[in-house]
């Protein structure tokens, strides 16, 4: 993923878009096994896989969610590592009344241009077990978001940021030699470009301050959920390991 952004708009792109962004130790909770290339999420704590997550090196070619936690998974999406012409890169299939059959399947194609992804949708809306009508969707490649300059209430909170890193634990930096990125030991590249707008210090401890922040925010979240008894998984929780171990696999890009 990569996000294309200035320094006024960083804290509200991690604080929403990363808002999940948390440390290992905060949700290795959730992990049941790690064994090969599978990693096995059990989200609400009854000793069952809910959630089965499989890699080929550092990329998540398979997700299995079993949503209402019946022991059958309702949730499978899957991706090839090589892209082919006119086939579909990533399918993804669910069952949305748990009967065992899939009523909603999603094929995705990479356009010519490389641009944009074509996703192809079938609906089964009876669940007779035929799918009776399909659309198809176009979705950009690469997002960007572009914020105004910065003002100077951020600055004053960018200062404040700064004095309240100063307690904190530097983050160490290794150049990665694959290109002009720094990478971080909480999920993140950062692009020099980044460190030579706005100080490699300032920078890191603004970035490092919005995750923490981002974490306190989702427990919050996950807690209010629990008080009110509400069904299934947190939105919160369920981000946070997806994003998680998607940053722990292939760390998110920083553009400035």
């Amino acid at each position: 993923m990569r996000v294309s952004t200035t320094i006024s708009g960083l804290i509200s792109v991690l604080c929403c878009h990363f808002v999940a962004a948390s440390s290992p130790n905060a949700l290795a909770s959730f992990i049941l096994e790690s064994a090969g290339n599978k990693v096995y999420l059990d989200l609400n704590r009854d000793g069952a896989a809910d959630q089965i997550n499989s890699y080929s090196g550092r990329v998540l070619i398979r997700k299995q969610r079993d949503r209402n936690f019946d022991k059958k998974f309702d949730w499978d999406s899957q991706r090839s590592v090589v892209v082919k012409k006119g086939r579909p890169f990533k399918r993804i299939t669910i069952d949305n009344n748990f009967d065992n059959k899939t009523d909603r399947l999603e094929n995705y194609y990479q356009t010519p241009n490389l641009k944009n992804e074509r996703v192809e949708i079938h609906v089964d809306s009876d669940y007779d077990g035929k799918f009776d009508f399909s659309y198809q969707q176009l979705i950009k490649t690469v997002q960007h978001k572009h914020y105004p300059p910065c003002d100077q209430k951020f600055q004053k909170l960018a200062v404040t940021l700064k004095k309240l890193d100063r307690q904190v634990k530097k983050i160490s930096l290794v150049l990665d030699k694959g290109g002009d990125f720094f990478s971080t030991d909480f999920g993140f590249k950062i692009d020099s470009s980044c460190f030579d707008k706005w100080g490699k210090e300032e920078f890191l401890s603004l970035v490092q301050d919005s995750l923490k922040k981002g974490l306190q925010c989702l427990m919050q979240l996950d807690e209010t959920h629990r008080s009110e008894k509400k069904a299934g998984v947190s939105g919160a929780l369920q981000n946070a390991v997806d994003l998680q171990l998607l940053m722990d696999k292939n760390p998110i890009q920083l553009v400035c």
